[in-house]
């Protein structure tokens, strides 16, 4: 591969042909659900931190599943949304993210996060938000909503 060629593309001498099309079938069969799995552990790490050092690690690790998941969502969206209606399910990415940070904010306008009954209840609520994203897209999975 040379790029000092001047194209620069990766797709000038096959390259991509031969390595990114392989990459991105595995990404779509397993990306999400690892990603899923890694940040639903890495939240019940943060929640369960005996100490400030194992909680920067697990916060490190859930940012880095966040960033991982949110660009495999984006991608699914875009995938599923190919016949015209990419716009669609990536705005449906957006708005959901939306309806959870309105829901973390209407926690604690309410108060809720201070309740001596849900307060402690909050800190699993991420890894079980996560762990559920992962029944999902197994379920998804099994039924052939992403292949293509």
């Amino acid at each position: 591969m040379d790029f000092d060629a001047g194209s620069g593309d990766l797709h000038s001498d096959g390259f991509c042909d031969r390595h990114c099309h392989a990459l991105d079938r595995h990404h779509r069969r397993i990306g999400g659900g690892v990603y899923a799995a890694a940040g639903a552990v890495a939240l019940a790490a943060v929640a369960h931190a005996p100490n400030l050092p194992a909680l920067i690690a697990a916060q490190l690790a859930a940012g880095a599943a966040w960033g991982l998941i949110i660009g495999y969502a984006f991608t699914a969206a875009l995938d599923t949304g190919r016949t015209g209606r990419e716009g669609r399910f990536t705005g449906l990415v957006f708005a959901l993210l939306a309806l959870a940070a309105l829901t973390r904010f209407g926690f604690v306008v309410s108060g809720l996060n201070q309740s001596p009954g849900i307060g402690p209840l909050l800190g699993a609520l991420p890894a079980v938000a996560w762990a559920g994203a992962l029944v999902l897209l197994v379920l998804a999975a099994r039924g052939g909503a992403f292949s293509r």
